[in-house]
């Protein structure tokens, strides 16, 4: 459960980044935003691998 509920942080943060760069920042660092986004959108996929190997393991 704890990979799910760090999959959602993980998307939480992902909307936060967004709102600062369009609507705080007016765009201005767009480039650094996208890049914060590819690290948050590669560390969410590592949770979700966690996440299938654990309920793999529980369910055998």
């Amino acid at each position: 459960m704890k990979f799910v509920k760090g999959m959602y942080i993980v998307l939480i943060l992902f909307m936060i980044v967004n709102f600062l760069s369009v609507f705080v920042l007016n765009n201005d660092y767009s480039g650094i935003a996208s890049w914060m986004n590819v690290l948050l959108f590669l560390l969410g996929s590592v949770f979700y691998i966690n996440a299938r190997h654990v309920f793999k393991r529980e369910s055998q």
